[in-house]
């Protein structure tokens, strides 16, 4: 008779550790953590959670099972379904092959041991993991789904070993293994968002602190949609650390004018203004992009606070104007899409989300708009099956009990 346990049925022990951590869409707050600016995240219903056990070697051996992909769905009922509750169970066909496990993909095992090598520098833990992956996050959605991996696997790992790692140390060496084993110089809102957030709320993050502000979702008559609207990308291989370095750029003219400028974050818009024609044109729009999505955030935030999804969504829209006209980190299909959708009734704001030059769309619904989203998506999306989901605003990671 096979195991009950999913990682004895595969290790043939039971797992010493297990933690789970959420992905996140990010509703507005884009290219800022890196400026050490400010975020307003949403932790995600979907998330992985990772199993481990120390081995005596020092052998890494990663498995990993996709147990549900949601990105494929049967059609939406005819009635809108209540706030919150929009996303259908998947396929029959789905289903038949959930669970399936198979040796982790590449990416998924140097996220892992990187991971498990940052922390074995910290001495006390062991070389050597055999690690179980289990994953909810839909695919192509831009939910963030290596921070919710490497959150939950240092979780795990310390769990596993009888030690507590500090949530700003957590923060940092995931950073960290994003850096050295992905190649894209992130900040740090993905994995604050996946180790900092509170169910029902969106999370304004100061990411120079690393402070946060938990903001009900007081949203009664709206949805959250998470879309893919175009063919998914490794950030590695996109604009990502030019723009970066470009950011850099603009701040050394700013640094020149002002020691106190630490960051970006720290230029207003009026000044930022006053310099646009000091600046290469190129340098100014990305650091105005910065500058004003920044105050955006904060804005976004207050109206939150108040209520007023009319403002949020306004907010969204400039938000995506900005991304694709002076940082240029969005691309012709998803402002496709993006168009389209801002031109729907009921539709308050739509924006790219997360690092961009992807397919990612996150959308401020009217309730009774939500099925009217579906049939203009499948349309004119740049992929075959694209995701339309509903978000449902969720806690931070765990360690579970195992």
């Amino acid at each position: 008779m096979s195991s009950p346990d999913p990682f004895a049925r595969h290790f043939g022990r039971p797992a010493a550790g297990s933690a789970r951590a959420p992905g996140r869409v990010n509703l507005i707050g884009d290219h800022t953590d890196y400026c050490e600016g400010f975020a307003l995240p949403v932790a995600v219903q979907w998330g992985t959670r990772v199993r481990v056990a120390p081995r005596e070697d020092a052998l890494i051996r990663v498995i990993s099972e996709h147990i549900l992909d949601p990105s494929v769905q049967p059609a939406a009922p005819a009635q809108p379904p209540a706030p919150n509750d929009l996303v259908p169970s998947p396929a029959p066909a789905d289903l038949a092959h959930a669970a399936a496990a198979r040796d982790a993909d590449p990416g998924a095992e140097a996220y892992v041991r990187g991971v498990a090598e940052l922390l074995a520098r910290r001495g006390g833990y062991p070389p050597g993991w055999d690690v179980l992956i289990a994953s909810d996050l839909p695919r192509a959605a831009g939910l963030s789904s290596s921070a919710a991996l490497t959150v939950a696997t240092a979780l795990a790992i310390c769990y596993a070993v009888g030690d507590a790692l500090d949530r700003g140390e957590c923060i940092e060496l995931c950073r960290e293994v994003e850096h050295s084993r992905a190649g894209v110089p992130c900040g740090v809102l993905d994995p604050a968002a996946a180790l900092l957030a509170t169910g029902g709320c969106a999370m304004l993050l100061d990411c120079r602190s690393v402070s946060t502000e938990q903001i009900p979702l007081a949203l009664a008559d709206c949805a959250i949609l998470a879309v893919s609207a175009a063919p998914s990308r490794r950030l590695a291989d996109s604009p990502y650390a030019q723009r970066r370095a470009e950011c850099e750029s603009a701040l050394a003219h700013f640094r020149r004018l002002s020691p106190q400028v630490r960051a970006l974050r720290d230029v207003t818009p009026q000044s930022a203004r006053a310099q646009a024609s000091q600046l290469d044109p190129l340098l100014a729009s990305r650091a105005m992009h910065v500058v004003e999505e920044n105050r955006r955030t904060l804005e976004a935030a207050d109206a939150l606070r108040r209520g007023d999804e009319v403002a949020l969504g306004r907010l969204m829209n400039e938000s995506h104007a900005s991304l694709r006209d002076l940082f240029e980190s969005s691309s012709p299909e998803v402002d496709r899409v993006v168009a389209a959708l801002q031109s729907l009734p009921g539709v308050l704001g739509t924006r790219v989300t997360g690092a961009g030059f992807g397919g990612a769309v996150v959308a401020l619904v009217r309730n009774s708009a939500v099925h009217a989203v579906e049939p203009i998506v499948r349309s004119i999306a740049a992929i075959a099956n694209p995701a339309i989901l509903c978000v449902v605003a969720s806690a931070g990671a765990r360690i579970d009990a195992d």
